[in-house]
């Protein structure tokens, strides 16, 4: 996993510390400090260890979609997702806000290869989707 950086991490301690992003870095200190009982190491240390175990799954049973945190095999802490606002994100993520006509692709790549691409297409067209060529 790649480490955060270090204006994100800011950018989270002052909000959750109800700062606004223009805080100063001993502003967002204190308020660690008074808030979580913490500094900013050892918060960051936490969130990295947090993003470690973020995950998103789909229940077999239900169908229903979570994000939380887990090991890979079992949920430690886990809430729905709204279904409607993920998949109007989705859609504003694949076309980039434009809107669709015909149908969009949206490459998924893994370490700069390109290993899935996902198709948004209007449903009065039909589409064809095959393995590719190796």
């Amino acid at each position: 996993m790649k480490k955060l950086q270090f204006e994100d991490m800011t950018e989270l301690a002052a909000n959750l510390c109800g700062l606004d992003a223009e805080a100063s870095e001993t502003e967002i200190e204190s308020a660690l400090f008074v808030k979580f009982n913490t500094n900013p190491e050892e918060f960051e240390n936490l969130i990295n260890k947090l993003f470690q175990l973020m995950d998103y799954g789909v229940s077999p049973l239900t169908s229903t979609p979570y994000v939380g945190f887990g090991t890979g095999k079992e949920w430690l802490l886990k809430k729905e997702i709204d279904v409607g606002n993920f998949i109007s994100n989705l859609i504003q993520w694949i076309t980039d806000g434009d809107e669709p006509t015909k149908g969009f692709v949206k490459p998924i790549t893994e370490k700069g290869i390109v290993t899935y691409n996902l198709y948004l297409v209007k449903s009065e067209y039909k589409v064809k989707i095959s393995k590719g060529k190796d």
